[in-house]
């Protein structure tokens, strides 16, 4: 049974790897990212082939959500604060250009079931001053759906002045491309993101 799951995960991963542009069609439509006293803004919008149902709730699934992409190494529910809001905990070892960080967080999160999910970072157990994002999910059609992605934020700690809003945008665009495949592929092969591999 083990030896069976790893040549599952095995499978998943080399799909993966494979150019898969003529079966899929994640559409990044939009991602702009300004910058202003050291907070960024970044606003992005994606067509994915996928349900909203299954999107809201790869999204949604803290405990496994750092399969998705490269860079982000752990993320886990936490349990909820004394109000019985959910918590996250998120750790990123990841570099943009020459400049390596690892970074976490700790958010709360706020969800309207199947059509957004919001997260705010608590500042005193988070490398943010600001932390905040918001996904919207919606109907686009038979088996699509439109993906609406916002952030606000400031990190407490110095970023080289060679990294402007293009660096990041270009991080964030193929991370964004990267977790749209993955989502699309997981999808139209019936997969959960358990078939994921653990680590990236």
């Amino acid at each position: 049974m083990r030896m069976a799951r790893i040549w599952c995960l095995l499978a998943v991963a080399v799909s993966l790897l494979i150019d898969t542009s003529n079966s899929l069609a994640v559409e990044l439509q939009m991602l702009e990212v300004d910058t202003k006293d050291g907070t960024f803004e970044i606003r992005a919008d994606s067509l994915l082939s996928a349900s909203p149902a299954f999107i809201y709730a790869i999204l949604l699934d803290y405990d496994n959500f750092h399969r998705l992409a490269g860079g982000i190494s752990e993320t886990r529910f936490l349990p909820p604060d004394e109000q019985g809001t959910l918590m996250g905990y998120t750790r990123i070892d990841s570099c943009v250009w020459f400049f390596c960080r690892k970074i976490e967080r700790i958010e709360r999160i706020f969800t309207i079931p199947g059509q957004e999910i919001s997260t705010v970072a608590i500042p005193q157990r988070s490398d943010f001053e600001v932390y905040r994002t918001r996904w919207v999910i919606e109907p686009a059609g038979p088996g699509s759906t439109r993906l609406h992605f916002e952030a606000t934020m400031k990190p407490d700690f110095w970023i080289p002045p060679l990294i402007g809003p293009w660096a990041i945008r270009r991080k964030l665009q193929r991370t964004a491309e990267r977790v749209g495949t993955r989502i699309e592929y997981l999808y139209a092969n019936g997969l959960s993101i358990t078939a994921l591999p653990e680590y990236q």
